[in-house]
């Protein structure tokens, strides 16, 4: 709250740290193992940063490669039961969808 009032910037991640810590040293300020909190709590955080970028940076390139290589554009449409769905990329905050005529 000190920070928001403040105008500093915040973060869930400040929220989610500063209240173990927090809680921790107000009910005894001697006792504070904050090595605990590095290995139950600071890593898996650091470790899903670091799969989000992996994910980000490798698996969607890859993706994106296979894609092309099947020759899936902006424009194709695949079947959906007696119909056919276009298949569009996302450019928008919302996705819309049209009904492509059946092709013979």
């Amino acid at each position: 709250m000190l920070a928001s009032g403040l105008g500093l910037p915040i973060s869930a991640t400040h929220a989610l740290i500063g209240a173990p810590v927090g809680t921790g040293l107000a009910a005894d300020p001697t006792d504070a193992d904050l090595s605990l909190l590095g290995s139950t709590f600071l890593l898996p955080l650091i470790l899903g940063k670091l799969l989000a970028i992996d994910v980000a940076g490798t698996r969607c390139p890859l993706a994106t490669g296979a894609r092309r290589a099947l020759g899936v554009k902006g424009e194709s449409c695949v079947r959906v039961g007696s119909a056919w769905a276009p298949v569009t990329p996302l450019t928008g905050p919302a996705l819309s969808i049209t009904w492509c005529p059946p092709r013979a």
